[in-house]
């Protein structure tokens, strides 16, 4: 295959990332179903207690595990793009990428908690303890979102000085960034934010983008000296 057809492979992590946790997690999984986080010990037990691993609910877990996969094939894409328009030695398209990876561990890390609280269900639980094991799961969830605003923060300060990808990329993510700081202190009063959402949207939306502009040469890469930004046009 070509280096063109590979790089839209690995741009297209995007967007299966973010269809693939979705079916898993909304579609074939419990999904917003499940308690949250204003949740009493007692309903979360209640919740343990009546819905045991189903061979559905594996598959469900195990299609989200692939899309949270798919996500490190995106920031390899995108932090090939910034490294270009930014420069060798730019901090911030590594920082991009580096945020991105933590927040895959992050995620794959909160797997295990929700995992066992399920497997035991049905040898029967301490609601205490359950309610320990999802919360576990779902305070890793709310801490990604500030590792994501680290993400969109680095991506919009090289696009909007480099022109890297379109302006208007560079903008959502300078807006969302401070939102999803934000978010995090009021997740357990608040819940799931519309801006999280629009995340998501945002990945989906530069994984469209990165994949169109596969192959082609960025803005001013052959004319400009090597670690020298690109001129925002």
């Amino acid at each position: 295959m070509s280096d063109r057809l590979w790089t839209r492979i690995a741009a297209s992590g995007g967007i299966f990332y973010v269809v693939l946790t979705l079916l898993g997690n909304n579609v074939l999984g419990s999904g917003g179903d499940g308690p949250d986080m204003t949740a009493t010990r007692s309903q979360i037990g209640a919740y343990v207690g009546t819905h045991p691993p189903t061979a559905l609910s594996w598959a469900a877990l195990y299609i989200e595990l692939l899309g949270i996969l798919a996500f490190v094939f995106f920031l390899g894409s995108l932090w090939s793009v910034l490294r270009r328009a930014e420069g060798e030695h730019g901090p911030f398209s590594a920082m991009a990428f580096g945020a991105g990876l933590v927040s895959v561990g992050v995620k794959i890390a909160s797997l295990p908690a929700a995992i066992a609280a399920l497997y035991r269900a049905h040898e029967g639980m301490d609601p205490q303890l359950a309610a320990a094991l999802l919360d576990m799961n779902g305070v890793s969830f709310v801490l990604t979102w500030a590792i994501d605003a680290v993400l969109l923060a680095a991506t919009a300060v090289v696009v909007l000085r480099t022109g890297a990808l379109p302006s208007w990329l560079g903008w959502i993510a300078a807006v969302l960034s401070p939102a999803l700081l934000v978010g995090v202190a009021f997740a357990t009063s608040l819940g799931f934010l519309p801006y999280v959402l629009y995340t998501t949207l945002w990945i989906v939306a530069t994984s469209i983008v990165l994949i169109r502009r596969a192959g082609e040469p960025q803005l001013g890469e052959t004319a400009r000296p090597a670690g020298e930004p690109v001129p925002v046009r």
